[in-house]
């Protein structure tokens, strides 16, 4: 409408001379206009420079807040290349709102920048009508409707803009009063932005058709929305829509339709429904996962997927511990369908974990395979995010990567379809839903796009019939037809049962020169590359790298090491036990699992059973005491002693345990912000139960014998007493009494490695997350009702390298630093329980309370170098029963643990809580947390 082209140019002579008067009244607001007009292009019509000028001037003498916000409105208009008539229409908006008063004025001049810029008359005639209707309400709702607009333009465009304001003016010719509207704002705004993204429009289309026929019918909408109805596709949800306001409305039959509370709306949308939402299917999609491979596969959306720098599209992938899902699937045409569908993507993903395709080891690759033959003069490195990958590291030794990760998809895709006709030949045939997914059309492919789409069709799906096949018309150029053949017959070892992840590589070394050769064309190259394969399928290196990023770099720089000394490890098998959730490793474990592996070769390539003598593996954990030797630990850190329960000698070992007490400096500041964010509905029922402990400032005694004022309730039993003759009781008074809470609690969480495993709720989440976000719920809760708290984690190797880490001691405030320790804190070593829980009792036998609490956060029992078993369970036990000794109540919350008679012989049958969900927490914590500060 009023778009023009913004560039920079000289002054021109008649904007100087036309602005002469803003100059005059304000050198700055005459500058700033100038340097905007100038910025259009073409030149802006003298009658809408006399305009502004005129309206500047007006509005400067009667206030010069308007003015300038009017001239930065015009700037702002000019530098979005909404010159012309677009500056005409903001100044005719703010000019009828300040015939109101002048607080519109500016509100205008504010607020019609963005209406103006987005060039749709018709929400510029809805948001000035506005002004009108309700300007004299005054600007607070004003405010609000404006706001509105602009919050859904900024979120789904003009258009969805235009459905809102539609809304509120269906809402004011219905007789809306101010405060009603206020809500009704907020409600429709809270609502919209609830819908999906991709599906808002047209979902709010048909709200702003409920809104037209009754405003009050908008609760009753979302409330349906939520229930169902936005799983409705658009023509379902129309056809919902018209049955739900058809008719006359009897009572409140529309209300309790559209919100599903009727037999007959739910009914209707169920009939109507043809999506499958994600949420439904996950605990069909964990049982199945779990009962095929035996592994914690959970099922989550795609939104969880980590951040990346591969900016990918994904319908379904995996990141070898987690299936991302869309969270909703509507490709078929009925529910069931849909759920087929899911299972079939989370099944095919699975197999990719299965057959082992993210198991590939570029050095042991190499070792069995000599290294292509290319023309890559310069040897490109992996992108620096990827540093430590094999895969992309392998994908570097090509002259253009990215045709050789699409040749390894490919190839993989060909090798995962034998494994499932192998293992899985049923579900094989139904995933030609997915796999078979083909487009039908190959008229206008590209030469790179037929390539793409004859390889995937012979390798992995059905084969082509004979009319598409290369040289048998047109689609397909015959000249490549011996070349195509020759691609397709180099797989044949992709579908051997022994086939590994490295027969994939081999494939793609073998093919690449004469692929590159056929697409020497740029553009069917890159039509090659971009060609998508059903269901966008790709599998994510990326994301199984990220997943796993530490322990790739670890298992990178131990293969290193090793070689140094002499002895090649396949780095698979050090990602393997790396990535093992039940190993706590030391140098003596890693030596064992490294000769019963049989793939230890010394330096010529020969297969060894032993490590050679030499081999020092203590150089592979610089930061672990191992050894348990008081020599090795340097840091000038203070030092305690403490004494270890023997059960088998029936007597204390002194001194036996040395106990590092740290302090965390590095910390994660933004993890504790988010759990708020994502827990926020559970930390308000945590604040509001904890409210219920704080105790009143001043507790009232009632029927004492003297005190400060008379209770009238034992006045009143004593005059009825004495009307019945009855000896009556003379404590008439009450007595008002000052209350002090005096509680001081000390949380203990377990920072052992093996709380790297993941929980078994299915949410994918490891151990330490959950009791990451407790001590979040802890944090926050104990804040509310004003007990003092420390914080520590613990965690060691070996009797004289016990760590206790400090993450708020009780002097310490709740602060950013502190947020970020709990954030930063990482699986450490060994679970030595005892020493920590004395420590920990040292410091709150030291501090003046009245109640003392410690609470335990642990995935379990403890564990460490000769700390095990019935010893471990030993020495912790006595450990809990000093503390108790000294008035300290001991309570621990377990997560994740299904060993509950070890737990009841540690801690005793009624102290130890288990969760598996932070989730639980909101019920249990305040019960617990109650029953041991009861005064």
């Amino acid at each position: 409408m009023f778009k023009q082209k913004s560039m920079l140019s000289e002054p021109n002579p008649d904007y100087i001379v036309s602005l002469d008067p803003v100059f005059q009244l304000d050198a700055n607001l005459g500058a700033t206009l100038l340097q905007s007009f100038c910025a259009c292009q073409p030149p802006l019509k003298n009658e809408i420079v006399g305009k502004i000028v005129a309206a500047v001037g007006a509005w400067f003498t009667r206030n010069p807040e308007v003015a300038k916000a009017l001239v930065a409105g015009c700037s702002e208009l000019s530098a979005k290349n909404a010159g012309g008539r677009g500056l005409d229409l903001y100044v005719d908006a703010v000019t009828e709102a300040g015939r109101v008063t002048p607080v519109l004025a500016r509100s205008a001049a504010e607020k019609f920048v963005v209406i103006c810029a987005a060039d749709d008359k018709l929400l510029y005639d809805l948001s000035r009508g506005f002004f009108r209707e309700i300007g004299s309400w005054g600007p607070y709702p004003l405010g609000q409707v404006s706001n509105g607009i602009l919050t859904m333009q900024k979120t789904g465009g003009p258009k969805l803009a235009v459905s809102f304001a539609r809304m509120i003016g269906s809402a004011l010719k219905q007789g809306v009063v101010e405060k009603e509207l206020v809500r009704l704002v907020e409600r429709l705004v809270t609502g919209i932005n609830g819908f999906n993204p991709d599906k808002r429009l047209w979902q709010a289309i048909q709200f702003e058709r409920v809104i037209a026929v009754d405003r009050l019918l908008a609760p009753a909408f979302l409330r349906g929305f939520e229930r169902g109805v936005r799983f409705l596709k658009e023509p379902q949800l129309r056809e919902f829509v018209d049955v739900a306001l058809a008719g006359d409305d009897q009572g409140d039959r529309r209300s309790r339709f559209l919100g599903l509370e009727a037999i007959a709306g739910r009914g209707l949308c169920q009939k109507l429904q043809t999506m499958a939402p994600l949420t439904a299917q996950l605990t069909a999609l964990h049982r199945y996962l779990k009962a095929r491979s035996g592994q914690a596969v959970s099922a989550r959306p795609l939104k969880e997927i980590p951040r990346s720098p591969l900016a990918y599209q994904s319908i379904a992938c995996t990141d070898g511990n987690r299936i991302f899902l869309p969270p909703e699937m509507e490709l078929g045409g009925t529910v069931e369908e849909n759920e087929t569908y899911y299972r079939l993507l989370a099944g095919l993903e699975l197999a990719a974990i299965e057959a082992r395709s993210f198991a590939f080891d570029f050095n042991r690759w190499q070792h069995l395979q000599p290294p292509p033959v290319l023309d890559n003069p310069e040897l490109s490195a992996p992108p620096e995010a990827f540093k430590y990958s094999d895969y992309y590291t392998f994908f570097a030794i090509f002259p253009n990567p990215d045709l050789a990760e699409k040749l390894f998809n490919l190839a993989e895709f060909a090798r995962i379809q034998g494994f499932l006709e192998r293992y899985y030949p049923g579900f094989a045939k139904r995933a030609e839903m997915v796999t078979g997914a083909l487009p039908l059309k190959t008229a206008e492919f590209s030469l790179g796009e037929q390539l793409a789409y004859y390889l995937y069709s012979v390798m992995v799906s059905r084969p082509l019939p004979p009319e598409f096949k290369p040289g048998s018309n047109t689609d397909f150029p015959a000249e490549f037809s011996h070349q195509w053949r020759q691609i397709v017959a180099a797989a044949a070892p992709l579908k051997k049962p022994k086939a590994q992840v490295e027969a994939a590589a081999d494939w793609v070394a073998m093919v690449y020169p004469q692929v590159e050769k056929i697409l020497a064309a740029e553009t069917d190259l890159r039509s090659f590359i971009e060609f998508s394969f059903p269901f966008q399928r790709r599998l994510r290196f990326d994301l199984v790298y990220l997943a796993h990023q530490e322990n790739e770099r670890k298992a990178h720089l131990w293969r290193e090491k090793l070689a140094e000394q002499g002895a090649e490890v396949d780095k698979s098998l050090l990602k393997n036990i790396l990535n093992s959730e039940n190993l706590e490793l030391t140098p003596e474990l890693l030596k064992q699992l490294l000769e019963r592996s049989g793939n230890l070769r010394n330096r010529a390539g020969a297969k060894i059973k032993k490590l050679p003598p030499e081999i020092n593996l203590q150089e592979l954990f610089p930061d672990a005491e191992s050894s348990g030797t008081a020599t090795e630990l340097s840091e000038p850190v203070p030092t305690f002693w403490y004494d270890e329960w023997d059960y088998r000698l029936n007597d204390y070992l002194k001194n036996h345990v040395k106990l590092l007490e740290q302090r965390r400096v590095a910390g994660d500041d933004d993890f504790y912000q988010q759990a708020i964010s994502e827990n926020s509905g559970l930390i308000n029922r945590i604040r509001r139960n904890f409210e219920l402990i704080r105790p009143e400032a001043i507790q009232i005694l009632r029927h004492w014998p003297e005190g400060d004022a008379f209770d009238y309730d034992a006045l009143l039993e004593y005059a009825l007493d004495r009307k019945l003759r009855i000896t009556p009781d003379e404590r008439l008074y009450r007595k008002r009494l000052k209350v002090d809470r005096d509680v001081a609690v000390f949380v203990l969480v377990d920072l052992s490695s093996s709380t790297r495993k993941a929980v078994q709720d299915g949410s994918g989440k490891s151990i330490l997350a959950v009791e990451k976000e407790a001590l979040v719920l802890f944090c926050e809760a104990l804040e509310r009702v004003g007990d003092h708290y420390a914080l520590a984690g613990f965690s060691g190797s070996g009797r004289l390298a016990t760590e206790f880490f400090y993450l708020k001691d009780f002097s310490e405030p709740l602060n950013d630093e502190i947020k970020g320790r709990i954030g930063g804190i990482r699986p450490e070593k060994n679970t030595r329980m005892g020493p920590a829980i004395r420590h920990a009792a040292k410091a709150l036998k030291a501090y003046p309370a009245r109640i003392k609490l410690m609470i335990i956060l642990s995935d379990g029992l403890p564990n460490d170098q000769d700390y095990s078993n019935e010893y471990a369970i030993a020495d912790s036990r006595s450990a809990i029963r000093e503390s108790r000794s000294d008035f300290i109540h001991v309570h621990a919350i377990t997560v994740n643990a299904s060993n509950s008679v070890h737990l009841d012989n540690l801690y005793g049958d009624v102290h130890h809580t288990v969760i598996a969900d932070v989730k639980q927490l909101p019920d249990k914590l305040p019960r617990i947390y109650r029953a041991l500060t009861r005064q």
